[in-house]
């Protein structure tokens, strides 16, 4: 909500919904859902990890693909928790001078930023790309990887979809 009193109803584009009506289907263990997004796709992932944070349906992980961060001064993170978060980023970016508030390309800076420290959980300046911090076991674990393609093809590169289903492996608990 902005200072003028305008508001974003729902972020997730209908995310929030769709993901509740999958949990309720008799076929899906719901103690095992995950999020996905791509791009404009991400704010929604966000959101429906948020609205179900803490609840019985809680995701247990997060794969952001080509999104981005923000500080913890955008939401509440003292009752939101984001369970295993992944975050893609695309070698070449045409959206570059957006993600995490940076005008700068795609290169170490962009993991060694502040903002992706807080992300990492790391000392400022000390984030690797492709090193996974944290644990699966407490939903802590965090990644920003590196891959090497453009925005718009990073959900079909191979390395892309592997790494994501590896993720999700380790966060649900699937042998694929």
């Amino acid at each position: 909500k902005d200072n003028d009193e305008n508001q974003i109803l729902d972020s997730s584009m209908g995310g929030i919904a769709a993901y509740a009506f999958l949990s309720s289907l008799p076929y899906v263990d719901n103690e095992k859902m995950a999020v996905s997004g791509h791009s404009m796709g991400t704010w929604a992932s966000w959101s429906v990890s948020a609205a179900y944070s803490g609840t019985l349906i809680e995701p247990k992980a997060t794969i952001l693909q080509a999104g981005e961060l923000f500080t913890k001064d955008a939401y509440d993170f003292t009752s939101i928790n984001f369970n295993n978060v992944l975050l893609l980023t695309a070698k070449w970016d045409e959206f570059n001078m957006f993600r995490d508030f940076s005008k700068e390309t795609v290169n170490d800076s962009i993991v060694e930023n502040d903002i992706t420290s807080e992300f990492l959980g790391v000392s400022p300046g000390s984030g690797k790309w492709n090193t996974t911090y944290g644990s699966f076991n407490d939903g802590s674990a965090r990644r920003r990887e590196l891959i090497k393609t453009n925005h718009r093809l990073l959900t079909h590169s191979k390395k892309a979809i592997a790494i994501t289903f590896d993720w999700f492996d380790q966060a649900i608990g699937l042998d694929t």
